[in-house]
């Protein structure tokens, strides 16, 4: 067969979708807004990527270039770092913070990143997971997304100076958490965390197990009159509980020659020798050969420079107080991280805006993590002195372009720029027109466009889940081969307490269309990436009788699971869950994450103890569910006195009063610390909405969750051990637009693509 033969008939490759799910590189996404750009202000000043304004010492360069050019550079090194620029280095550190600190406990990586990516996968896997205090570092969250270890968020207020509470730190530990990761000091927001603080953090490290990733990039840039950054290195749990990480990029003026350092226990160093031989044998040679010299030899030009930056944080700090509408949350050694005065607009918005219409690139807080939208980080360190009050002056212009302090977007009347509107024409009309520039996108594209450019509409054939291929299956001999995830309908409401209609809710979320096919958070098209199938409805002997109705559930997930297939279910009532957890958890109980109204775990109703307000009770007490491992979210309403099982069994309950406080990222790092890493279901109810999105139920409570919050707990979940799902209560004859069930259709959408993620599926 030849190439063309092959064309359009074969499965693509699968791609790693926890990498597929990462964040595009921040640095690129900001650098592509330069352009935009026309020099009305003059020449742009860059305060995104920290980098170094200046070119190393000359006597420092003329070593890095002989040494390009020596043989010896040329080659492999020890891994762990050439001796001289270790037993330098130890040295160094030594005298720093007044205690010995050997050579054998440092490694050289090629920067700081590197040893930040080795010490991750020296201290969790996929699954743990890593307190990361917010806003963070953008390259460390990325590095735990690709590794499959949960970033647990820690969020930090500038109201307490974006310090870290140590009992706040403790309450987000438990048996799935491997580290606690500091920046000091921070980047982004120039905090600089307290030598008492720090002993405070590794004493709750220690006496939890924890290790504390310490990264110290900027300490050089402290003033030496306050001393060493901390006293760690003088205790004796540091061997088994400290890595600290450093760079010296900013400090000797080198960050293209990519060296950093790490120092740990001997025995987290001998592992770490096993990473570094993997993802780059050695650091680079000519950086490593001129650097042993040059750190006591540089000594007063870095504290030059210390000073010069220690200025233009002085004349930075002066020139922002005097700009209406701007503030000052932090600054620190290298970075301010300050409010901007759009309130309402996004942060990325805003510092594109700037780069647009003044010629200033700053990086917008959403980068650094949630609820960073009122912020900008500018590195303030990156320009001199005149070039800081240039910014100052710039900004007080304002953004007339498009936006101004008071929020309101501006028309300018004036017509688009002629040379832009040109190059948009040459880039996405006439022979382009159809082109599509992104790798990824484009590569989405491909599997839903055929070669003429159409895709089948969505409004045409025969209705699915989802859009999903239909598999006739024989229930006598069901053939499930091949397939990863089966969607199935189980129209039966025969455990309804109040308004029954429950059973028509496969059928209108069949009807919905234009869900998915593509998930734009979780980067992944599960239709594409995972063998669906809707296999039809469970085949029910009877429309009248409830347990027969549940042992024809438990027969058919039973055969599904018994196939190696995830099944994701809609009924239908919630009572058709028991059955379903009958028939996962027969082996061993799993856990749950519940997102409910109500908790459903009441005793009997009329004689009656399976409807769908006490499922969870039942599955307990049949020991298929484990109660200490069922977190349950969203929960209100009156029937609340009926709940009382949820609390002495062990379960995590979350009301829906609590959410706004909590935030949604502690809720999401709540669930998956109670959920851990075993086998784990999913049940979303409808009537978890707010009655505002979702009035098509049987029993709506109001003061519920919005759509935009439910679907963020969702995606948040990606990567848990997902063994089953379901979308039950949907109603539709209650809800004459029809939002009832799209909002079901789209949460069914959000439980499948949390497949690709779950261990083991790819």
């Amino acid at each position: 067969m030849t190439l063309a033969e092959h064309e359009g008939g074969d499965t693509p490759p699968r791609l790693n979708p926890l990498l597929g799910a990462v964040t595009a590189p921040p640095i690129a996404r900001a650098g592509r807004w330069i352009e935009s750009y026309n020099g009305a202000h003059g020449a742009m000043i860059d305060c995104s990527q920290a980098v170094p304004d200046h070119a190393p010492p000359a006597e420092f360069a003329e070593r890095l270039a002989a040494a390009a050019a020596s043989p010896a550079a040329a080659r492999y090194g020890d891994i762990l770092g050439d001796r001289a620029l270790r037993e330098a280095y130890a040295a160094h550190v030594s005298g720093l913070y007044g205690g010995e600190i050997a050579a054998s406990r440092i490694a050289i990586t090629a920067g700081c990143n590197q040893a930040f990516f080795a010490a991750m996968l020296g201290v969790a896997k996929a699954g743990d997971a890593v307190i990361l205090p917010a806003p963070w570092y953008f390259n460390h969250k990325m590095t735990l997304e690709m590794l499959g270890i949960e970033a647990r968020a820690l969020p930090l207020q500038a109201e307490t100076g974006f310090l870290p509470c140590p009992r706040e730190v403790e309450a987000l530990i438990d048996d799935r958490c491997r580290a606690l990761v500091l920046v000091s000091p921070n980047n982004p927001t120039g905090a600089v965390y307290p030598p008492e603080l720090l002993t405070e953090l590794l004493d709750v490290c220690v006496r939890r197990g924890l290790t504390i990733v310490l990264d110290e990039t900027y300490r050089d840039f402290l003033a030496p009159e306050s001393g060493a950054p901390h006293r760690l290195f003088d205790t004796a749990a540091a061997r088994e509980h400290l890595v600290s990480l450093y760079s010296f990029s900013k400090s000797y003026a080198i960050p293209g020659h990519r060296v950093g350092a790490m120092i740990a226990g001997p025995a987290f160093i001998e592992q770490m020798e096993k990473i570094i031989d993997c993802v780059q044998i050695c650091a680079p040679r000519p950086a490593q050969a001129a650097l042993p010299s040059a750190i006591p030899a540089l000594a007063d030009w870095r504290e030059k420079n210390r000073n010069e930056i220690a200025k233009r944080a002085d004349v930075f700090r002066a020139e922002l107080g005097g700009l209406d509408g701007w503030a000052l949350d932090q600054i620190g050694a290298y970075f301010a991280y300050v409010r901007h005065p759009c309130r309402g607009l996004s942060a990325e918005s805003v510092a594109e805006a700037l780069m647009r219409e003044l010629g200033v690139l700053v990086l917008p807080g959403s980068f650094f993590g949630p609820g960073q939208e009122d912020n900008l980080r500018i590195a303030f360190a990156n320009v001199p002195v005149d070039h800081i009050r240039e910014l100052a002056r710039r900004l007080a212009l304002g953004l007339a372009g498009g936006f101004r302090a008071n929020d309101q977007p501006m028309q300018r009347g004036q017509p688009m720029d002629s040379e832009k509107l040109d190059a948009l024409r040459q880039r996405f009309a006439g022979d382009n027109e159809r082109t599509i520039y992104d790798a990824g996108f484009a590569a989405i594209a491909a599997k839903l466009f055929d070669p003429r450019g159409t895709r089948v509409a969505p409004y045409a054939g025969l209705p699915t889940l989802l859009d999903i291929p239909h598999r006739t299956v024989n229930w006598s001999a069901p053939d499930l081969a091949g397939l990863d995830v089966a969607l199935i309908g189980m129209p039966m409401d025969l455990g309804v307490t109040n308004r029954n209609g429950s059973r028509f809710g496969p059928r209108a979320i069949r009807a919905m269309e234009r869900v998915g096919p593509y998930n734009h958070v979780l980067k992944t098209m599960p239709a594409a990436d995972l063998l669906v199938a809707d296999i039809g409805d469970v085949p029910f002997r009877s429309r009248f009788d409830l347990a027969t109705s549940h042992e024809d559930i438990e027969r058919t997930i039973a055969a599904i699971v018994s196939a190696g297939v995830i099944p994701l279910s809609v009924g239908g009532d919630h009572s058709i869950t028991l059955p379903i957890l009958r028939a996962i958890g027969r082996d061993r109980p799993v856990g749950m994450i519940h997102i409910d109204a109500h908790c459903d775990t009441s005793g009997p109703f009329d004689g009656c103890k399976f409807h769908h307000g006490g499922p969870f009770r039942q599955a307990v007490l049949d020991g298929v569910l484990d109660p200490q491992r069922c977190i349950q979210i969203g929960i209100r309403g009156s029937s609340e006195y009926l709940w009382e099982f949820s609390f002495e069994a062990g379960m995590t309950v979350i009301h829906a009063e609590e959410i706004p406080a909590m935030g949604i990222d502690a809720v999401i790092a709540k669930a998956r610390a109670v959920a851990g890493d075993g086998p784990v279901y999913v049940s979303f109810d409808i009537d978890s909405l707010d009655p505002a999105f979702a009035p098509g139920t049987g029993t709506p409570e109001i003061g519920g969750l919005t759509t935009r919050e439910a679907q963020a707990i969702l995606r948040g979940l990606a990567g848990i051990n997902m063994v089953g799902g379901d979308l039950v209560e949907v109603a539709p004859q209650y809800d004459a637009t029809t939002n009832t069930a799209h909002a079901g259709a789209q949460m069914l959408f959000e439980l499948l693509s949390l497949v690709p993620f779950t261990p083991g599926r790819r």
